[in-house]
């Protein structure tokens, strides 16, 4: 199976060298697997660590404003390929994934492949619990397969013309509800599990990249993509406005249970989506830090939110 492995590329020159090696190692190791490495304005060194690679893979630089647009330029390079494989440039891949790859996919006869990215073991804490709240572990159909591990047959690549090259973020649950509203399947395999390295490693980091995130749920024109997560993010401003106007309600004559209203109110959805996950998915996870890494998470989409709303229409 000829795969074609798309990396976007852009200033991740600190962990750029240790993904390329991977990826090329298993690209010569599965022998019909051509790397792309697609630069999109990079300014920290990176190019000069790409063009160390250039005898084991084609670099292309692209002017795309946004990471789809960034991908389906390097899937134009290789119009021979049957399947394209996207891989983030802050992964590590083991060295027989490409022909893990090809052997899923004849194995599933789905028209997209992948896994979730697993977080280093010794990374920040927002990592391991991003993990058990967000990975669900095993084999079986999906309806989403992150972009940062997203294989997809070339045929069924073409058929819903690509990735959206307008989405600021979210181009990957975009991608996979098109795929499956033109009728193609998705399966995940562990086989196809690779690390992550680019976690942010602070929380003011991580609000930022949850920011972003947030930035790309609302686009003009488009449905919301809605989710469990995207619901909770709805709730949890509700739930928190009217615990104040609880808490305001009761000051006077309960100031115990103003207190409660108040303090808990905040905290209700982020339990509940913890709770939740640790039903569904059959394992316990750490409920305080759960609770944590969800409330700077809702907090964080609904800023990225407000942010998109007042640039796009200038309320606010």
């Amino acid at each position: 199976m000829r795969l074609a492995a798309i990396l976007p590329i852009r200033n991740k020159a600190d962990l750029l060298e240790r993904c390329l090696a991977s990826v090329t190692a298993a690209a010569q190791q599965h022998g019909a697997t051509q790397v792309v490495l697609v630069d999109n304005g990079s300014t920290d060194g990176s190019l000069a660590i790409q063009a160390r690679f250039a005898d084991r893979a084609t670099l292309v630089t692209s002017m795309a404003t946004r990471v789809g647009g960034v991908r389906n330029d390097g899937a134009r390079v290789v119009p021979d390929a049957d399947a394209f494989v996207f891989i983030d440039c802050d992964c590590e891949v083991p060295g027989t994934f490409f022909q893990d790859v090809a052997e899923v996919f004849a194995a599933s006869g789905a028209a997209a492949v992948g896994c979730e990215v697993y977080a280093p073991s010794q990374g920040h804490w927002s990592e391991r619990v991003w993990d058990r709240l967000h990975r669900p572990g095993g084999d079986g159909p999906r309806h989403y397969i992150n972009s940062a591990c997203f294989a997809i047959q070339a045929a069924w690549f073409h058929r819903i013309a690509g990735f959206d090259a307008t989405k600021s973020s979210s181009e990957d649950v975009d991608i996979c509800r098109r795929l499956t509203a033109a009728g193609g399947t998705m399966w995940q395999s562990e086989r196809l599990a690779i690390l992550h390295l680019g976690n942010p490693q602070t929380v003011a980091g991580l609000y930022r990249r949850l920011r972003w995130h947030g930035e790309g749920i609302w686009e003009p024109g488009a449905p919301v993509q809605w989710s469990v997560s995207t619901i909770c993010l709805v709730l949890f401003p509700l739930v928190t406005v009217a615990g104040v106007v609880g808490g305001v309600h009761w000051g006077a004559s309960h100031p115990g249970w103003a207190i409660v209203s108040l303090l808990a109110a905040p905290l209700l959805v982020p339990l509940l989506f913890v709770m939740g996950r640790a039903v569904q998915f059959r394992r316990r996870v750490p409920v305080v830090g759960g609770v944590a890494l969800m409330l700077i998470t809702f907090v964080a989409r609904l800023h990225g939110v407000i942010r998109a709303v007042r640039r796009r229409t200038g309320y606010f």
